[in-house]
C-alpha cells in the first residue's frame, strides 16, 4: 500500500496549475482524478499518496520532486519505493509467463500423443477452458503492469524499466502460443486479450528520451 504523506504540497500544486492557466477540471482529467480530489488537495484537506503525487507530476509534466515547495524537500524514499514496485512487477510477471509456458507445453505434448478420438472429446474442451481463463488474467496482469511502468518512467532506470517491459513482451509472446488452439476447435474464439503493442512502443519512446 502506498505511504501517506503531508498536506504542504497543495499550494504548490495550486501554483503549477494557476501557472498553467488550467482549471480544476482539467488538471483532474489531465490526472485521472476527480474534481473534489484535486479541490481538497489544493485546500490542504487529504494526504497525498505516491500514486497521486506520480498523476500529479504526469499531468504536469514535472517530477514529483517539483510539486514540493522550496525549502520543504520530497520524501527521499519515493524513487526507492517506485522502482522497488517497478521490479517486484518485473519479476512477478517473468515468473507467471514462465509458469504459463510449461502448462503449454505440457498440455501440447499430451495434446500430440492422444489418440484423435480423445484430442477431441476430453482434451480440446478443457484446454479451451483453461486457455481463457489465463488470457483474461493476462489482461488484468498487463493492465496493471502497464500502469505500473508508466507511473514509474519519471524514477526507474531505463533498464529497470526496459526489464518490466521485456516481461511483458514475454508475456504476450506465452499467451500468443494458445491462438492455434481455438483453430483447431470449429467456432471456439479466444478470449480477448488486451493489445500492448502500441502502449509498449509508447513507452519505449518515453525510456529512449529519457535516456538520451
Amino acid at each position: 500500500m502506498d505511504e501517506v504523506f503531508g498536506q504542504g504540497v497543495g499550494a504548490e500544486i495550486k501554483r503549477l496549475r494557476e501557472e498553467r492557466e488550467w482549471s480544476m477540471a482539467k488538471l483532474a482529467v489531465e490526472a485521472d482524478m476527480s474534481v473534489s480530489g484535486v479541490s481538497m488537495i489544493e485546500n490542504g484537506k487529504r494526504n497525498l499518496t505516491t500514486t497521486t503525487l506520480a498523476k500529479l507530476a504526469r499531468a504536469f509534466g514535472v517530477e514529483v520532486r517539483d510539486l514540493f515547495p522550496l525549502g520543504q524537500a520530497s520524501l527521499p524514499d519515493f524513487a526507492d519505493e517506485r522502482r522497488a514496485s517497478l521490479q517486484s512487477w518485473g519479476g512477478f510477471v517473468g515468473r507467471l509467463a514462465g509458469r504459463w509456458e510449461a502448462e503449454i507445453n505440457e498440455r501440447e505434448q499430451e495434446w500430440q500423443a492422444s489418440a484423435p478420438s480423445i484430442r477431441r472429446n476430453v482434451k480440446r474442451a478443457p484446454n479451451l477452458q483453461w486457455a481463457n481463463e489465463i488470457r483474461a488474467t493476462a489482461l488484468d496482469v498487463m493492465a496493471s503492469a502497464n500502469e505500473e511502468l508508466e507511473l514509474a518512467l519519471g524514477v526507474a532506470t531505463s533498464e529497470e524499466a526496459l526489464s518490466l517491459f521485456s516481461m511483458l513482451r514475454y508475456l504476450d509472446r506465452v499467451i500468443g502460443r494458445t491462438d492455434h488452439w481455438y483453430s483447431l476447435a470449429t467456432g471456439a474464439e479466444p478470449a480477448k486479450v488486451t493489445n500492448i503493442g502500441e502502449y509498449l512502443d509508447r513507452a519505449q519512446r518515453k525510456i529512449g528520451a529519457r535516456a538520451s
